[in-house]
Formats: structure tokens, sequence, C-alpha cells
């Protein structure tokens, strides 16, 4: 899948084992029809059997466990039946409905119940083959993503990060450093990329993990409410409260000038003592722009002692599928899938609001098919689709364009298509060769100025 292949840098599973192969029921009133499926089946791989008569279809589902069920939706099956007792068996699992095109409004309401597809007759055996495939390459991209956090976990020693980029091994090793240490640590990175999760792992994997992790968000308490808060006398400071584990001071771009002073003589005074909490902050600026916004760089330098930049969603996008899983999984919604064709769309829009935009779209497209079912690139944002990098051979252009340079777009484009052979772009466009080496020599004259 393009945009998702791991980089030859990050982990592999290899560890992890070759799902075996997966268990259909195939269920159709004409019990002869149904075993000829179910034969196909096998041919291409499959643990394939067919029900009957139909009305031992039951009896299968609650006797064997299947991942995937092809069912007729007719007077003689209740398919829809079928359906629900299949998933709520296996809420992960393929449902696949057959119908004839009297019964359209029930395959439809299939697809609301948590069905993967419908087909009206007749059947295509090849549809149901790639349907089912794509249902066990997601089972197995969901099983090495499995076997890659368990690798990252043993190989890193920290937990709650998701991802094999290089980008995130780069992360991951430098949290693993900051874990071991109790220099104050300084994470930076652009809004939404996942700065409190990757101080929360160096937390929950350092030596302070049965302390308390305290945390000051800067940009919820006004600025004259900081230092109160950190060494205040009106309540428990929390600078008390975290003694015995971390501070975590969130958009500390955002710290008053006093609360920073008194926070970095803290610091110092702490590190000669051994006494006070492992101090962490978190901001959208990288060290030398605090600098450059207030900062003295005797405070960068005391309380950014550890620096680690959380990378952002471009330059970790085969990292998505993974992400995507893990919030399913915390939201108990794993029967959820998303078609390939969604997931490369996604890896073609720019994400500015990176780890926070994309779990948002995630959770809000998976709450349409809560029961289970496949999201498809049809069912993405309008947002995303129009903003979404164009796909080698596309074009677009804005309304208004003059068609002139709607032209050169055409012609440019299908030359880089046509791997800058000529004669096939000419052959593509329908035009002549002359032609089009005419319109090439104007476009260089018109760049020539």
């Amino acid at each position: 899948m393009p945009g998702f292949v791991p980089s030859d840098n990050s982990f592999r599973p290899e560890e992890a084992d070759r799902p075996p192969a997966s268990p259909v029921l195939v269920v159709h009133r004409d019990s002869r029809r149904a075993r000829e499926i179910a034969v196909q089946l096998r041919d291409a791989g499959f643990d394939a059997e067919a029900a009957s008569p139909a009305s031992a279809a039951r009896e299968h589902l609650v006797r064997r466990r299947f991942d995937g069920l092809v069912t007729e939706v007719s007077d003689r099956v209740d398919g829809l039946a079928l359906l629900r007792i299949f998933l709520d068996r296996n809420p992960g699992g393929c449902g696949i409905l057959l119908a004839d095109p009297a019964r359209l409004e029930q395959a439809e309401a299939g697809l609301a119940a948590g069905a993967a597809d419908f087909q009206l007759e007749p059947v295509s055996v090849p549809k149901l083959i790639t349907l089912l495939r794509r249902h066990d390459a997601g089972r197995a991209r969901e099983a090495a993503m499995a076997a890659l956090r368990r690798r990252v976990d043993e190989r890193f020693g920290v937990t709650g990060l998701v991802g094999w980029s290089a980008a995130m091994s780069r992360a991951y090793e430098a949290a693993r450093q900051a874990a071991e240490r109790t220099e104050p640590l300084l994470i930076w990175g652009e809004p939404g990329t996942g700065k409190r999760r990757l101080a929360r792992a160096a937390h929950e994997s350092g030596a302070r993990r049965n302390g308390p992790l305290v945390e000051l968000d800067c940009a919820v308490l006004g600025r004259q409410d900081h230092r109160e808060a950190l060494f205040g006398r009106k309540s428990r400071p929390l600078w008390e409260v975290a003694r015995e584990g971390s501070l975590l001071i969130r958009h500390a771009e955002l710290l008053d000038d006093a609360a920073r002073t008194e926070l970095a003589a803290a610091v110092t005074s702490s590190a000669d003592s051994g006494q006070g909490p492992r101090v962490m902050l978190t901001s959208r600026m990288h060290p030398r722009v605090l600098e450059e916004n207030g900062w003295s760089s005797a405070d960068v330098l005391t309380l950014g002692r550890m620096v680690i930049e959380a990378p952002p969603l471009r330059d970790r996008i085969e990292d998505m599928p993974a992400l995507m899983a893990a919030w399913l999984a915390e939201e108990g919604m794993e029967a959820v899938r998303f078609s390939d064709d969604l997931l490369e769309l996604f890896s073609r829009y720019p994400w500015p609001g990176n780890l926070t935009e994309l779990r948002a779209v995630t959770l809000a497209l998976a709450a349409t098919r809560r029961e289970g079912g496949t999201i498809t690139a049809a069912h993405a944002p309008e947002k995303i689709r129009r903003h979404a990098r164009p796909t080698r051979g596309e074009i677009r252009v804005p309304v208004g364009v003059p068609m002139r340079v709607v032209e050169r777009a055409a012609i440019e484009e299908t030359l880089r298509y046509c791997g800058y052979d000529k004669a096939a772009c000419a052959r593509v466009l329908g035009i002549g060769l002359r032609t089009l080496y005419r319109r090439l020599e104007e476009y260089d004259r018109q760049d020539r100025g």
C-alpha cells in the first residue's frame, strides 16, 4: 500500500507467524451453489465450508468461529440474522451478503449492521476472493503491529508509544535515554504531535514510575497564577506534590517569566541536594526559538538539559495504520476496518493538526460503523479529499483558470505519466506528435521570457 511500507531503518515483525487460512462459511439456499463457491474459495487458499442445507447455518456459526461469512439474503435464508450472529461471535469478521436486485434495501441494511459489502446476483467469486483477502491483509497488518509494539517495548524499554517509522525510532531511543536519567527534559514539536505522550512514556519507563506525574498546563492557567501553582503557599504547591515523581509543564513557551526563573533555580538546587521532582516541559518552540522569545540562555540550558523532538505526522506517514488501530482499540471499536484506498488518501493529506487531527477524523468515521464494517475513501471528509496531494497522473486546477493553463497542465502531467515518452504522450492525449512538439517549444519560450 503506497505510503505505508516500513522503512529500512524500522522494525519488522520477523517473529510474527503467518496467520492460518481464514475459515469462511458459505450459505445459499441452493446447496450445490454453496458448495461450488466454497470449493472456489478453498482453491484460493481459504478454509471454506458450505452450510448444507442452509438451515444448518446457525449451527455452523455456533459450533465454529469463522473469520468470513458469505450468505444469501432471501425468503429461505435470513442473511441479516446470520450476519448478526456472526458479528456477535467475531466483531472483526468479514460478512458479505448476496442478494437479488429485489432485495437491494435489505442488502444495504446489512452494511449498516456491519457487513463488509454485498453483491447482487449473479455472484462474482473473484470479487468475493478479493474482499476476503483484503480482510485477511488487515488481520495480518494488525498482527504485525502488535508484534512491532512488543519489539519496541523490548528493545527500548518504553511503553505507550505507537509506530515503527525512522522518525519514531529516533524518538524511542531519545525517550529511552531520557527515562534512564533525571535531568530536566524539554520535548518540542508542532501542535498535536504527541509531546505529552512522549513525556508520559519517559516517566512511566523511568525510575520514578511509581511516583506521581503531576501536570501544569500553562495554556489553561493564567500567567499570573503559574508561580503560585508551582511554588505558592495558598495550597500545596505542585513542586511538592510531584516530589517523588515527575512534574510536567505543558505549553512551556507560555510560562510566566518569574515562574520560569524560580523553576530554574529550584531545578539547580534539587540537583545539588538530590531532592525534588524530575522536571519535564513540552513546547511548540525549539530551544533556540525560546531564546529568541525571551528565555535566557541559562534558563534554556537548565530546563532543557535533554531535548526530544516529537516528529510531525508528515514525517511518519507509515505509522498511520498503527496509530488508527491503537485509537480504535482504546475506544472499543476494533471491529471497524479502514480500506487501503482510504489509508492511501490519508497518506496524501498534509495533516496540519498532526495526531490530534488524525485521531479526531479516525474516531468520527469509526463512530458511523461502531458495530463493525469497512470505511472507504468514499466516506472521507470533503476537506481531506479536496486538500490531498494529487496522485500520479492526476491534475487539479481551480475554477476560473484560463484554458491555455489547463491545457499546459494536462500536457505536462501526461508527459510525466508517460515517462517523458513524447510519442506515448501524444497517443494518450489524442494529438499529433508535431502538435505536442510545438506546444512544448512554446512552453519553453514562455519560461525563458
